[in-house]
């Protein structure tokens, strides 16, 4: 019986009430006073129905006006049974049999009429009354009453893949990305209970209730969906095909717009030089991950407003022209070029550079070696000299002892000069051959 909407029990509940007082009450003589009864079940009845409150305290709600008119369908199917066969307690005994094949029946026809949820999708409904949402899980419920209740939507609970195909996008260095290639998975927002904890249908799908109204520019993306299939909006909304739609048409948007900005602004760490910096176009293919992992965070805060989570996002492909690569790289390549022309000409000017010092010390030390010969040559024909000389004095006393000392001198001198002049002569003709 709680299984039932609340419309329908309310329904049910009045229709009971109403039996019970046109039929078991007239005989008796305090009829004021079970219609009084009547009246505050009926009062109880709605205020369970309609009730406000926390999800828990609305399912509570639910379940004891599903107990409450089920005692009073039954009551009221005993008492109308005793008095069909005026007073005998086989009525009030059959009727309440005869009352659950109706209900057979009843459950019968709903299950031909009723409201069908496919698995995989959720029904949410709004009550007119109090505009109280009801969700709908998938499996046969009681049809809707138009007079009390308003299917808004039927959305998917599984998840949807969303491709996602960017063209030209920018880069900080004023260079373009031809295409970006990302696929996303989301859902709509769902709490799974732990095992063993019972959990309330519309605190479960939370998401759900926030969707439809939480959703960015809805008339306007509505309105376009609806258009686009020849259908009304209210009509369109109760396909899960519609919302699969819509969520993918604001996901391509969040996404496209959160990429361009990250790759344009956001900054990411340079092991190699060990700072911080912005991409270039080559860069974005080797760092997808991190580009990914920053947009789904981006994405997510968005999208949860709206009662929408991100279970995964991925870059699988990233486009570039190779002759937009070419360009990008041309004053790279050529300043590299430059730099490695200038180490090479420094090289070759340190190489020739040495290679004179070497052979200036070189010359250096071949001319101190002949300077140190010549020095060792000139002491020694200096003392051959002098030992000629000597001697050549010694004979010149010998031979002439009465030779006077001014003439001695005289030859002495003349003697040191001619050694002079051969000695300058013979250095003369040394630097002539050299």
């Amino acid at each position: 019986m709680s299984r039932l909407s609340p419309s329908v029990l309310v329904i049910i509940l009045l229709v009971s009430c109403l039996f019970i007082y046109i039929g078991p009450a007239q005989n008796q003589a305090n009829q004021g006073l079970v219609g009084i009864i009547l009246l505050l079940i009926v009062l109880i009845g709605l205020f369970l129905a309609f009730s406000g409150g926390s999800v828990a305290q609305r399912e509570s709600a639910r379940n004891m006006l599903g107990t409450l008119t089920g005692i009073t369908a039954v009551s009221c199917a005993a008492l109308l049974g005793q008095q069909a066969l005026n007073g005998n307690l086989l009525g009030l005994m059959c009727a309440p049999v005869l009352l659950a094949g109706v209900y057979m029946i009843f459950l019968a026809m709903t299950a031909r009429i009723g409201q069908h949820v496919e698995e995989g999708e959720v029904l949410l409904i709004q009550r007119r009354m109090d505009h109280q949402h009801i969700i709908r899980p998938p499996g046969l419920h009681s049809p809707i009453v138009p007079a009390l209740e308003v299917g808004v939507a039927v959305m998917p609970t599984y998840n949807i893949q969303t491709d996602v195909e960017i063209e030209m996008v920018d880069t900080a260095s004023l260079h373009t990305v031809d295409k970006i290639m990302v696929d996303t998975q989301s859902r709509i927002i769902q709490r799974f209970p732990d095992e063993g904890e019972s959990m309330p249908v519309e605190m479960r799908y939370e998401g759900f209730l926030k969707l439809p109204y939480n959703y960015p520019n809805r008339d306007h993306i509505f309105k376009e969906i609806a258009d686009r299939r020849n259908m009304d909006v209210m009509q369109v909304r109760m396909s899960a095909d519609f919302w699969i739609e819509a969520i993918q048409s604001q996901l391509r948007r969040d996404v496209e717009e959160d990429l361009r900005a990250i790759i344009h602004d956001n900054t990411f760490y340079n092991p190699e030089k060990r700072s911080y910096g912005k991409l270039a176009p080559a860069d974005i293919s080797a760092r997808r991950a991190e580009i990914a992992a920053q947009l789904k965070n981006r994405v997510q805060e968005k999208v949860q407003q709206w009662g929408i989570e991100v279970l995964d996002i991925g870059i699988t492909q990233v486009v570039l022209n190779p002759d937009r690569i070419k360009a990008f790289y041309r004053a790279i390549t050529a300043d590299l070029e430059i730099q490695t022309a200038n180490r090479l000409s420094e090289q070759e000017i340190k190489r020739t550079i040495a290679m004179a010092d070497a052979e200036a010390y070189q010359r250096k030390k071949l001319a101190e070696t002949d300077l140190e010969i010549q020095r060792q040559r000139n002491e020694i024909e200096n003392a051959s000299s002098l030992q000629m000389l000597q001697d050549w004095m010694n004979t010149i006393i010998a031979d002439n002892p009465e030779m006077k000392p001014d003439d001695l001198k005289h030859l002495l001198t003349l003697a040191l000069d001619e050694h002079e002049k051969r000695k300058a002569y013979r250095e003369h003709n040394l630097i002539e051959q050299e």
